[in-house]
């Protein structure tokens, strides 16, 4: 496989996802950032506005996925099959990011702290697996499943 081709097979999924999931490491820092600096009820407002949102966006992510990326993959790859590996830290994920929505509903200054533990929780389930998706979808990864033909079918639409 020549340099092109695995360039290709990069572009074709992962440098793509790779944009969406930066999205998702700028906005948690945006959360993180506040959360460390919060000191008013206005804080609070825009850190609960804030995690409203990284779910909304996050949980859309995963729906795409797992209706239009995921089957495909799954078709030789196992990590990516139902009871894979990618699919069930979604479940996680969903879990930590409904504690920690349930959590800033009720969030004052004095819990500063608790917020802080709970997010590096969430950082390190929703992280560590946007980055085991990355290598998966690496062209280089890829192509040892599929032809760069059955990518470019694949992921076309």
């Amino acid at each position: 496989m020549s340099e092109k081709e695995f360039i290709e097979a990069d572009s074709l999924l992962h440098d793509r996802m790779v944009y969406f999931h930066d999205h998702f490491r700028s906005s948690f820092a945006s959360i993180e950032n506040k959360a460390r600096k919060m000191k008013t009820t206005k804080d609070i407002q825009i850190i609960s506005s804030l995690v409203s949102q990284f779910n909304h966006h996050l949980h859309a992510h995963h729906s795409i996925e797992e209706a239009h990326i995921f089957p495909s993959l799954a078709q030789k790859m196992p990590e990516f099959q139902k009871k894979g590996k990618l699919p069930d830290d979604h479940k996680a994920i969903h879990d930590v990011m409904a504690e920690l929505s349930t959590f800033v509903v009720n969030l004052t200054v004095d819990k500063k702290d608790e917020l802080i533990l709970l997010l590096e929780k969430v950082n390190t389930t929703v992280f560590s697996h946007l980055t085991a998706e990355e290598a998966s979808i690496k062209g280089e990864n890829l192509l040892k499943y599929f032809t760069l033909a059955e990518l470019r079918v694949i992921l076309s639409h």
